[in-house]
Order: C-alpha cells, then sequence, then structure tokens
C-alpha cells in the first residue's frame, strides 16, 4: 500500500535523505499500539528523531504508512526540569520541525555571556555537491554588514579622525554630487537620515558582475538626488553605507575590506568573516537557495541557487559571509570593550531614530525593547539570504540566526526573542510586568516617504485579517499619519482594542479592522 500511495522513487528519495542527513541511528524505545509502531532512535549527530510506522490491518509485517519528525531529546525523569532548560528544549524541537519541513536551512546559536546554551546547523550549503552546513559554515549576512561599517566609522570618530557632525565633502570632496557634500553628514549616514536611497537600479544591473570595490558602486547612485532635506525623517538606505565606507577609505589610506578585516574582524577572533569574491572557490562557502524567480517575482517554484542575483562581492551596505559563531565572537568583543571605548560604544547603540513601539534605529544598529529586555543588532535578507543578530547587555543573552534560504530567519529569531522574555521574566520578575500584552503580528517600514507594512507575520493577527506585506497605509482609525503616528497603533495595542487600517494595495484602497492577539 505505501509504494502504491507514495510511488517508488519517492520513497528511494525520502530514505536516502534520511541516510545521508542522520546516520548511525541508535534505538532508544519502541512502542507498539493499536497498528502502529512507534521508534525513538538518536543519530550520530545528537539528534532526536521520531518513526511512526502505520501497519496494514492484522499485520505487523506489512507498512501502509510511514512518517518521521524531529523531537527534543527526552526527558530523564530524574533530572529536574529547569525553565532555562525546559524553553531551550522546546526551541530544539521547533527548530528541527522547521528543518524537518524544509522551512530552514543554516545554522543558530544562542549564549549566555561567552558559553553557548544551544547551537546546531540544519542543511545543506552546497545542493549540487551534498555539502552540509556547519557552525562553521560562511553565509551570506544580507545587510548584518552594515553593522561593521558603523562599528568602523566610531572606531574613527574615537581617533579623532572624523566627527559624526562632518559633511561628506570634508572627507570625500570630490563626490560627484554637491548635495550629498555639502548637506549629508556622517550621523544623517549612520542613522538612514540622509534622504538617500539604493543602488539597485540599471546603472547596477548593468555591472553588478564587475564590483569588487566601494568605487565600483559610487557611479551606480552618486547621480540620484536626495529624497527629502538629510535629517528629516528615516529612509532605509544601502547607498549611505557605502559612501561611509567610501570615507573609511579616505581617511585610512586603506581599502574598506583590509580595514574591517583588520580593525574588527581579526581582534575579535572572527576567522571565517569576509566579504568574499563568489566568482573564486572559498572552502565550505554556503550557496544561497530561493523560490523567487531572477526577477525577484515569484516565491512558490523550486529552489534555485542566487549565483546570479547578487554582486560578485559584498560591501559596506552588505552581502558580507560570517558564521554565528564568529557572530557571536563578534558580539563578545563589542560588549568587552574590545573593539571601541565603552562611552564610543554607548553613542553607537543608543537608538536615534523611533521606528516603532519599543524599536529605534541607532548607528547602523538598531535598538529593540526597554529596561532589561533591551538588545541590539541587526537583520538581513535578500533572495536566499536570511539573517538576524542581537545581544541583550543586560540579560548577557546573544543569538544570531543565518539561513541560506530567504524569509528563513526571522520566524527563528522571533522564537527565540519570545523565549529569552520569558525566562527574563522568570529571572526578573520586574520584566514581566514591562511585557507587551498584546500582539498585532506586524512589522512597520517606509518606503518611498510612506509607511508600509513589511511583513505581515504568517498566522499573527495582522495577516488573518487580510494585511499583507508591501500594503501602503493611508490613516490609522481615521487618523492621517503625522510623525507621530507610532502613537496610533501603541495606544489602542497596549489595551487590546481594534485597530483600522486604511491601505493601498495594487491601486485599490482597503480598510482593514485588526482584533490583537493576547499573548499567552
Amino acid at each position: 500500500e505505501l509504494i502504491e500511495r507514495r510511488g517508488r522513487e519517492s520513497l528511494r528519495e525520502m530514505f536516502a535523505m534520511l541516510s545521508r542527513n542522520h546516520s548511525a541511528l541508535r534505538i532508544d524505545s519502541i512502542r507498539s499500539d493499536d497498528g502502529t509502531i512507534q521508534v525513538l532512535a538518536q543519530d550520530a549527530a545528537g539528534m532526536w528523531l521520531h518513526f511512526d510506522f502505520q501497519c496494514q490491518a492484522g499485520s505487523h509485517s506489512r507498512i501502509a504508512g510511514f512518517a518521521v519528525r524531529m523531537v527534543p531529546p527526552p526527558r530523564d525523569p530524574r533530572q529536574p526540569k529547569l525553565a532555562a532548560a525546559q524553553w531551550l528544549e522546546a526551541f530544539a524541537g521547533f527548530l528541527a520541525e522547521q528543518a524537518a519541513a524544509d522551512a530552514f536551512s543554516g545554522a543558530v546559536i544562542i549564549a549566555r555571556g561567552d558559553q553557548p546554551l544551544y547551537a546546531r546547523a540544519f542543511g545543506l550549503a552546497d545542493r549540487e555537491r551534498q555539502v552540509d552546513n556547519t557552525l562553521d559554515t560562511p553565509i551570506n549576512l544580507g545587510s548584518m554588514n552594515k553593522m561593521f561599517t558603523g562599528v568602523a566609522i566610531c572606531q574613527l570618530v574615537e581617533q579623532g579622525k572624523l566627527s559624526f557632525e562632518d559633511n561628506v565633502g570634508k572627507h570625500v570632496p570630490n563626490y560627484p554630487n554637491k548635495d550629498v557634500t555639502d548637506n549629508v553628514t556622517i550621523h544623517h549616514l549612520l542613522t538612514h537620515t540622509s534622504g538617500m536611497g539604493s543602488y539597485w537600479n540599471d546603472k547596477y544591473e548593468a555591472k553588478w558582475k564587475t564590483i569588487r570595490t566601494v568605487e565600483d558602486l559610487v557611479p551606480t547612485f552618486s547621480d540620484d538626488p536626495l529624497s527629502f532635506e538629510p535629517g528629516d525623517r528615516f529612509q532605509y538606505s544601502n547607498a549611505g553605507p557605502v559612501v561611509l565606507g567610501l570615507i573609511i577609505e579616505h581617511v585610512t589610506g586603506m581599502s574598506y575590506y583590509d580595514y574591517v578585516r583588520e580593525n574588527i574582524f581579526e581582534p575579535a577572533g572572527m576567522e571565517n568573516t569576509d566579504c568574499y569574491e563568489m566568482d573564486r572557490p572559498v572552502p565550505n562557502l554556503a550557496i544561497g537557495y530561493t523560490r523567487a524567480n531572477y526577477d525577484g517575482t515569484g516565491d512558490d517554484g523550486p529552489r534555485r541557487n542566487n549565483l546570479f542575483m547578487h554582486s560578485v562581492k559584498g560591501g559596506p551596505a552588505g552581502g558580507g559571509f560570517s558564521t554565528v559563531r564568529d557572530l557571536l565572537r563578534f558580539s563578545i568583543a563589542l560588549q568587552q570593550d574590545k573593539l571601541l571605548k565603552p562611552e564610543t560604544k554607548q553613542i553607537m547603540l543608543d537608538g536615534k531614530v523611533r521606528m516603532g513601539p519599543d524599536m529605534h534605529y541607532a548607528y547602523l544598529f538598531g535598538q529593540h525593547g526597554k529596561g532589561a529586555l533591551r538588545n541590539h543588532g541587526h537583520n538581513g535578507g535578500a533572495p536566499g539570504i536570511s539573517a538576524d543578530f542581537r545581544f541583550y547587555p543586560e540579560l548577557g543573552y546573544t543569538f544570531a540566526v543565518l539561513s541560506n534560504y530567504d524569509n528563513a530567519a526571522m520566524t527563528v529569531s522571533q522564537t527565540i526573542e519570545k523565549l529569552i522574555q520569558q525566562q527574563a521574566a522568570v529571572d526578573h520578575p520586574e520584566v514581566a510586568a514591562s511585557l507587551p500584552k498584546y500582539r498585532l503580528g506586524i512589522a512597520f517600514g517606509r518606503r518611498n516617504n510612506s509607511v508600509m507594512i513589511r511583513e505581515a507575520i504568517a498566522g499573527g493577527p495582522a495577516d488573518q485579517a487580510g494585511l499583507s506585506t508591501g500594503d501602503k497605509i493611508k490613516s490609522i482609525n481615521g487618523h492621517k499619519l503625522t510623525e507621530d503616528w507610532l502613537d496610533l497603533v501603541t495606544e489602542p495595542l497596549a489595551k487590546g482594542t481594534s485597530i483600522s487600517f486604511e491601505i493601498v494595495r495594487d491601486d485599490k484602497t482597503l480598510v482593514i479592522e485588526v482584533t490583537p492577539e493576547l499573548i499567552k
């Protein structure tokens, strides 16, 4: 029955994958109950699997159905169950399910201080050659590179070689856009308030295969006019950090890549972090995989590699590679003041621009939460790239999630964030009172001077109500958006009352009401 229903080739592929990914199984227990045989086993890497065999009626030797899933380790009843162990166990089970469903490929690390609490890798770094991801596999960071650019600029401020209030023209007088040289400061570039945009345009498309230096990127955007008066508002920019990279090169006389390698990666012990050139052999480098088409459309096709979707080499705005272990080393070095003096580090990390409830953008770092839950980091995403990194100075936690699938890291990082909140509420009772009581399942963003839904989290209240990623918001509860538009969300959200969003989608105006969900 099983062969007839699922086919010989499908079963052969499934068992080949099991053999490849879970070698040397050790059976822990076998149970038989009402026509079902259940087997619990552990593979050579320490992963636990639960097998279900459905037997044909009247026979325990003929299989009618088969299923396997990864599960958390079985609990030793002799050991007391601590709160921290409990949430780590829950997370291990969740991530195992994500990997088993092919929803996650990459690596994850969670640490407290310098001690990893959880560290695992899943999936393949190279599908063609069947190379596994490991904890030391360099995976594309996307925009997380911006943090290194922020640290580099702050180091040069510390050395007295530049000031946050310097305009671009002071250090790059030949930059070919007078509005930028005269009016844009380093502070504007660090906070995405310069009015500059990004470089994904026709000029970039014409030369992306040959971009290997910071100078190579500049002509793709240098002629673009500013979107607004510098300092007027926030607009996420990839061109701005490239100009910061140019400033680093002019001030130090070094290439951007050499500077961050010698002054950030090497002091922090980050041995597998760099902006690698994708057309040159790099051992163990992960290839990204996406369901999107080469023009960025579609998300439901077979996975394909992203080698022809990104530039040959990353730079100050993103596209470098690192490992989860190296990112933990970066967190430790930063918090132990090996990269910056404490006062400079604080200036870099303190939120400058309000982004959402308890969310601010600092100097190329994000700041989330408040009190003991305050954390800093950055995320990154593009076709075949999904990444997130956070550290909690007061609680001592660091986590890094790197995936060579697009849209895979954020679900994992949000789960970690929630579990850390729950643990913090146990360790610090005062934290419980500050935790949000309700959620909408929305991440807001800005695009072309408009507020938009950057992400409507799958299965969340907003998603279920009908809001979608990319929706442009016209009004909230009947009020047009002003500089304090976030208050229109945070005040009713704190009470759990419904919020009405007037949005524009495909040139049509819709009104969608979202009822916040109680956080359990």
